[in-house]
């Protein structure tokens, strides 16, 4: 880099009094996309890195800041790796070679909160410069508050920007910066090692500075500036450190499932959205599993990330292609596509909200598979997969959040996570901090967080355990039975379309009635006063009553589950003439898919109706299986429905007696399992 020749490349704190040091650096572009990514490359000083670049988890904030999903993306420091990994077993060592790469850093533009805006905005009052930098061959060019100063000749150049409007948020090598911050401040440095210069990549998002963000094709309600940052972050973080799964889901722009699934949650943090679940019931920081009943951690959450992307997968199941330059492939992939999602059907009804767009097939027979020009077709455009969402949000988004939000065991809950302040209340809000701030905000509370935090954990922990709908297996097979259910409704009532609102009624009323009855605790018995538990060889292991992870388990949940509905939703009373009619060459037209769900429930059933030291043969099995298939039917007896037609030869009309377990008892009755 070459400075001009009256001009040192250093501006006094009288000239510029608002503004950081202009420094000088190299201009370059990534044009590998659609989208130009310029970058302005400089290096500075191991004090100035400690001092001016910032971790995105120091964004201006407080415990009540209203924060955007986006926004708590990469906020989360894991501070014992930096402590111990990264400054005492690496920085430290005496005998090993130090050296990071550059970091990268987007200067964010801050609006008069000190929060993030969607823009840089203008510069109402520019700095001052010396005349030689206002001359050829040099350009000005101020982007909100930051100043970026380039040679029409040559790559050289020099930024600064104002700390008051401009957030510089390192997007790649967090933890590298975290790691130089703590070996400065622990000092003990020599002055050949405070001499560290550091490689740093800026970015400025915005035309002005030669990014082409227009050419990305964005919803006007998106921020250019979050979702662009999202992006570099997502592809800088894959190609160094596996990102983990939950973060990757929530910041993949460009995956259909991760887009539906953001859709199904609210914007910011307290925020209560019509048809969407509060974050506050999601696990979804801090490395999460698909667990969410274990540990008083998860104490105010009904599902998580993790379990909402596998529900919504099983849901859509895609056909992707494993050779994305496979024409028959990638036209299976449409056709999974359009199956689950109807995208053209809805483009084509639709041509004021969706101008231009042709159907889906079309547009990739086009640019995709053209012979001898051959593109890899993996994700749907920006268009398609906005419409993608907006057809995901028709149907399944409002079955998910019926489900998740008002099936009673959840309803009840979410009511009592709401009285513990867990959705807007301090609980909600200490939840998504990092874990250091969580610390400190514990320390600034002092023994006031078991009132705020402990006590509340522990009560909402108490009321998950030993209950059915707070295990991912169960939610995973219930929500696919929902899919099923759903899917038949309308060929079940004439072959006509089904009415979404009428079926989620019915569904919720057939559900909340079987939670009434007890079936849904995880040791519900066969009979009242008996041992056997109903969900042995379903979803427990008949020895051990311990919970079978399987997806064999998850779609034995579902095999029966649609079993209850097609029983209870026609009012039949006699177990052994639905099984018969439902197994039957016929069953298929009024009982879709209720012989494969006979079929899997019996497979599993086998373990739980033979004893260890029994010598059975076949035949035998078969009867016991059959017998208790039978029994587990009559469960679902639904006294409130009309008598059937007695002139229907596969309708019950002789009325069974109802044998099934105890009430189920309240969520605040209910206590650990032992």
């Amino acid at each position: 880099m070459t400075d001009s020749d009256d001009f040192d490349g250093v501006l006094t704190e009288d000239d510029v009094p608002h503004y950081t040091r202009l420094r000088p650096i190299l201009s370059g572009s990534f044009n590998l996309s659609s989208a130009a990514i310029p970058y302005f490359q400089t290096v500075l000083s191991l004090d100035e890195v400690a001092k001016e670049l910032k971790l995105v988890e120091n964004l201006p904030s407080d415990l009540r800041s209203k924060w955007r999903l986006e926004e708590l993306f990469q906020r989360e420091i894991d501070w014992e790796r930096v402590e111990l990994d990264i400054v005492n077993g690496y920085l430290r060592r005496p005998d090993k070679l130090k050296f990071f790469n550059s970091l990268t850093v987007a200067l964010l533009p801050l609006n008069a909160s000190k929060t993030l805006d969607s823009e840089y905005g203008e510069t109402p009052l520019e700095p001052d410069l010396r005349d030689a930098l206002k001359n050829e061959p040099w350009s000005v060019n101020n982007v909100g508050g930051v100043q970026l100063i380039t040679n029409t000749k040559n790559p050289n150049g020099y930024i600064r920007w104002d700390p008051n409007r401009i957030f510089p948020a390192t997007i790649d090598g967090q933890h590298r910066l975290a790691s130089l911050q703590m070996l400065l401040n622990d000092g003990n440095l020599t002055q050949s090692q405070l001499e560290t210069k550091v490689s740093v990549l800026f970015l400025v998002i915005d035309e002005r500075a030669g990014f082409g963000v227009d050419s990305l094709g964005l919803d006007e309600s998106e921020n250019p500036v979050l979702t662009v940052v999202r992006e570099v972050f997502v592809d800088l973080n894959l190609h160094a450190k596996e990102v983990s799964r939950s973060r990757r889901i929530l910041l993949d722009d460009q995956d259909i499932e991760s887009r539906c699934l953001r859709s199904l949650l609210a914007t910011r943090v307290g925020d209560r959205e019509t048809a969407k679940i509060p974050l506050g019931l999601v696990h979804w920081q801090h490395n999460v599993t698909a667990k969410f009943n274990m540990g008083k951690s998860t104490g105010p959450f009904v599902t998580t990330v993790e379990l909402l992307y596998s529900i919504i997968s099983d849901l859509l199941d895609f056909s992707r292609p494993k050779d994305p330059l496979d024409a028959k492939q990638v036209r299976r992939f449409i056709k999974s596509i359009e199956e689950a999602l109807s995208i053209s059907q809805t483009i084509k009804a639709k041509p004021e909200k969706y101008p231009g767009l042709s159907p889906l097939i079309s547009y990739v027979e086009k640019n995709h598979l053209v012979e001898g020009f051959e593109v890899p077709f993996v994700n749907l455009p920006s268009p398609y997969l906005r419409a993608a969402v907006d057809c995901f949000s028709d149907v399944w988004h409002r079955l998910i959040t019926k489900v998740l939000l008002e099936f009673k065991p959840y309803r009840e809950f979410v009511a009592q996570v709401d009285t513990e302040g867990g959705i807007d209340g301090d609980l909600g809000f200490y939840l998504v901090q990092p874990r250091k701030a969580q610390i400190q905000q514990l320390k600034d509370w002092g023994e006031s967080q078991f009132e705020i935090i402990d006590e509340p954990l522990e009560r909402l922990h108490k009321l998950k355990t030993s209950i059915w709908p707070f295990y991912a297996v169960f939610q995973k097979g219930l929500l696919r039975a929902t899919a099923n259910a759903w899917r038949h409704f309308g060929v079940r009532r004439g072959g006509k379309e089904g009415d979404l609102d009428l079926f989620g009624t019915e569904w919720l009323r057939f559900l909340d009635d079987m939670w009434d009855r007890g079936v849904f605790t995880l040791k519900a018995p066969m009979k009242s006063g008996s041992s056997d538990t109903l969900w042995a060889g379903i979803s427990l292991n008949p020895a051990s009553a311990s919970v079978r992870w399987s997806e064999s388990s998850v779609q034995r949940i579902s095999a029966l589950l649609l079993l209850w509905w097609y029983f209870y939703s026609e009012g039949l009373r006699q177990p052994s003439r639905f099984l018969k009619a439902a197994g039957g060459k016929r069953s298929a037209e009024r009982f879709p898919e209720a012989k494969e769900a006979i079929r899997a429930l019996k497979s599993g059933m086998k373990t739980a109706v033979v004893r260890s030291d029994e010598e059975v043969d076949e035949a035998e099995i078969e009867k016991r299986v059959t017998k208790r298939l039978r029994t587990l039917i009559e469960l679902a007896v639904n006294e409130g429905i009309e008598e059937p037609d007695p002139s229907d030869d596969e309708t019950d009309d002789v009325q069974s007696e109802n044998v099934g377990p105890a009430e189920a008892p309240s969520l605040t009755q209910l206590t650990p399992e032992e």
